[in-house]
């Protein structure tokens, strides 16, 4: 338990969990494999099965033009072509 808590995993009742998307990604791609060098792990079949992706980043400018006074957004989400951009908020 005391290296789960070292791993900065909440928990409570010695339930550990994270909610978070970066901190899961970071622990499946860095603390799960110091872990399987340690100690002996055991995965279900649906675990194996996983695909660790990193986290998308989703970068947003917002301006005001000054000719006409319209409020312009762009959106950069890394991976996510700009057609499935406009499908998502139409």
């Amino acid at each position: 338990m005391k290296i789960l808590s070292r791993l900065a995993l909440p928990g409570r009742n010695s339930i550990f969990y994270l909610s978070d998307e970066e901190a899961i990604y970071d622990f499946l791609k860095n603390n799960l494999s110091y872990l399987a060098d340690k100690y002996e792990l055991f995965y279900s079949e649906q675990f194996k099965k996983l695909k660790v992706n990193p986290p998308k980043i989703l970068k947003t400018s917002v301006r005001v033009q000054s000719e006409n006074n319209m409020l312009e957004v762009d959106f950069d989400f890394d991976g996510v072509s700009s057609d499935e951009l406009t499908d998502l908020f139409q």
